[in-house]
């Protein structure tokens, strides 16, 4: 299989010190996490034009997830965090978002969620519980970051309602990586 040298934007948009830089990625690699990425920004994409699904602000289901989570246990954390932040920095660059206080909840969110995933990942949770623990913690990181951006503990009124709907969400986003996962014939966990 033919080697493959990561381009200058993706090192440069990941810090420079990402795995990616650090080893060469074979080309049916990167050209798999590409179109995964793809794939990620389309949902999050059509998500944007979905009517809200709670009467909660900035309440969605959480597509976009559906390919981050795919992407933790069949590829491993790394490219998982490279898929997420691509994800979010493309989107908030193609909407006008970046650096708006949107852009941070989200991020927080979603860094919050892919670190309790790739924790879990260590534990006997199955994929659906991975989703739950990814959407409950995204819906923590936002909050954490709205009282932040806020200056009042008052956001953390909406909890026990995100911590329902993490559940929900969590269980519904989880349950196509499930299936596809089991009718791929891959092991759910790439550490084994």
């Amino acid at each position: 299989m033919k080697e493959m040298a990561i381009p200058p934007t993706i090192y440069t948009l990941l810090g420079g010190g990402s795995i990616l830089a650090k080893k060469k990625m074979n080309a049916k690699k990167m050209m798999r996490l590409s179109m995964l990425l793809s794939l990620s920004l389309i949902l999050a994409y059509v998500e944007t034009l979905l009517p809200p699904v709670w009467p909660l602000p900035g309440m969605k289901l959480g597509l976009a997830n559906i390919v981050v989570l795919y992407v933790i246990v069949t590829q491993g954390k790394k490219e998982a965090l490279m898929i997420t932040i691509m994800r979010l920095l493309s989107l908030a660059l193609l909407l006008g978002r970046f650096l708006t206080p949107g852009f941070y909840i989200g991020l927080s969110g979603a860094l919050l969620a892919w670190a309790l995933m790739s924790l879990g990942l260590r534990t006997p949770l199955s994929v659906i519980g991975l989703s739950i623990l990814g959407a409950v913690a995204h819906n923590v990181g936002q909050l954490s970051a709205a009282v932040i951006l806020v200056g009042s503990t008052s956001v953390y009124y909406f909890l026990p309602y995100l911590l329902i709907a993490g559940l929900v969400f969590g269980s519904v986003t989880g349950l196509p990586v499930q299936l596809l996962i089991e009718r791929r014939g891959k092991r759910p966990n790439p550490f084994s």
